[in-house]
């Protein structure tokens, strides 16, 4: 039996995701999707060439490795009442929360917890505010 490029761990592609609708095991880009298992000699992704820094992703990755993010349908003056972002996502490594109420890694809101904390009520790690 000859191995079969559409299956995980197979193939000239390895494990990985990739657009053929199959999600593999291993690591793959972010922005194109490329499969990056036995990726050694370069900095950068071979398909889209976004530095590896930036864009390797591990599917399976539970906990931190995995950022959440929640916002509020409610706004306040076109800023979500409550915005949530821990870890990294789609907008980096880092989770900016920008609302009313602004809990993440990086947050900026009237009340803002978290690492790097702007607002009026500020409680973080690195908090700037009036309170």
């Amino acid at each position: 039996m000859t191995p079969d490029s559409t299956q995980p761990g197979t193939g000239s592609h390895g494990s990985g995701r990739h657009g053929d609708g199959i999600e593999y095991k291993g690591p793959y880009c972010g922005v194109c999707q490329y499969p990056l298992e036995g990726l050694t000699e370069s900095s950068k992704c071979p398909e889209c060439g976004g530095p590896l820094v930036k864009v390797l992703r591990w599917p399976a990755a539970p906990g931190p490795a995995t950022g959440k993010r929640w916002r509020s349908a409610a706004t306040h003056h076109g800023k979500p009442l409550i915005d949530v972002a821990f870890g990294p996502g789609l907008d980096g490594p880092t989770g900016k929360a920008r609302g009313f109420i602004a809990l993440g890694d990086d947050a900026k809101g009237f009340v803002a917890v978290g690492g790097s904390a702007r607002g009026v009520v500020a409680v973080g790690g690195g908090a700037a505010g009036v309170f």
